[in-house]
């Protein structure tokens, strides 16, 4: 399963690979606090305090394979490693307080916990992936339908932080012009495009006896299957599962990609080349946010070029994934060396 899912997910990122939310010094995560007490002072206290706890567990754990969680290590100091954090869409009542949290930590101390747990991480952030889900029921498919309960699903879904993001179209009057079920590729990368996706992907899913089958289609036509199984507890409505389990799936499919092990620093002189001053200052600014560049050295600036030693960790392959994260092309030059541009707006 994360083979194909592998291939199907990377199938449209080779080429295409928003601004990643970590940075070689910062990381950061976001969670959905929701908390009771007392009053609201109080339940805001006391959110702010676990949910910033629940915030270091979630970078970890987003940093990570699933297979890993288990071995994750639990420093007593970790509140030393908070940078800041902000609120965003807070709710009060007299007596609870529901926000989402997101929190910016020192992102060295938190390498180095992984790397003395042995444990291999990954840094780099996809651009977003557009899942339209479609629900099969009837012999038909039901997409922008009021009983589509699979949209709602993806729809209500907390947007947290992911190494590889996944978004849902709103449904409105303009994705409805723009789509309707169908595997019709120039349509579902309009759809695509207008969310600022690298790609979109079909999530069609069918209800079962025993669960929710689902089918994840590119639009070159590639599909990997996935079943989630009825639950016991139904803690969580069988939609909302089906949806966690997909995004999980894609997050593992991409972390495992690019996993960096814990000796694989190196070093590249890439030679950059830009038209004007405004466009160098644009590439410096997207090399600053690729986290897997720990030093740039400037070893030669010209009107129209650059010559840059980056070092980095991860192998050539990871590099080159990365920089084309924040739109930068890094290629062989054809005389032994390697050179770097902006990529072409899509």
């Amino acid at each position: 399963m994360f083979s194909l899912l592998r291939s199907l997910f990377l199938a449209g990122l080779t080429f295409t690979l928003t601004a990643p939310a970590f940075s070689a010094d910062i990381l950061q995560a976001s969670v959905a606090v929701d908390v009771t007490a007392q009053n609201t002072s109080a339940a805001r206290e006391k959110a702010l305090g676990e949910g910033q706890q629940q915030a270091f567990r979630r970078l970890l754990e987003s940093m990570t394979v699933e297979a890993d969680r288990g071995r994750l290590p639990h420093p007593a100091n970790w509140q030393e490693w908070v940078i800041d954090f902000s609120v965003d869409q807070e709710k009060t009542t007299p007596v609870r307080y529901l926000a989402t949290l997101s929190v910016r930590f020192k992102a060295q101390p938190v390498r180095n916990l992984l790397r003395q747990a042995g444990i291999s991480y990954a840094e780099t952030v996809s651009k977003p992936v557009l899942v339209v889900p479609v629900l099969a029921q009837s012999g038909r498919g039901l997409l922008w339908d009021e009983d589509n309960g699979w949209l709602k699903a993806w729809q209500e879904r907390p947007k947290l932080s992911s190494l590889a993001p996944v978004l849902t179209p709103m449904g409105d009057s303009w994705d409805r012009q723009a789509y309707d079920v169908g595997l019709d590729r120039e349509r579902l990368e309009t759809l695509g495009r207008r969310y600022g996706a690298a790609q979109t992907l079909l999530a069609e899913a069918r209800v079962s006896p025993t669960g929710i089958d689902i089918r994840l289609i590119h639009p070159n036509g590639q599909a990997a299957l996935l079943t989630v199984a009825n639950a016991k507890d139904q803690a969580q409505p069988p939609y909302r599962r089906a949806a966690d389990a997909v995004a999980l799936q894609i997050e593992e499919s991409w972390k495992r990609a690019n996993l960096v092990s814990h000796d694989s620093l190196g070093a590249l002189v890439v030679t950059v080349s830009f038209n004007g001053m405004a466009e160098w200052l644009k590439i410096r600014e997207k090399l600053e946010r690729v986290s897997l560049i720990r030093r740039q050295d400037m070893l030669e600036l010209a009107r129209n070029r650059a010559s840059l030693a980056l070092h980095h960790s991860g192998d050539f392959a990871q590099l080159r994934t990365a920089l084309s994260q924040a739109d930068l092309n890094l290629s062989a030059d054809g005389q032994g060396g390697h050179s770097l541009a902006l990529m072409p707006a899509r």
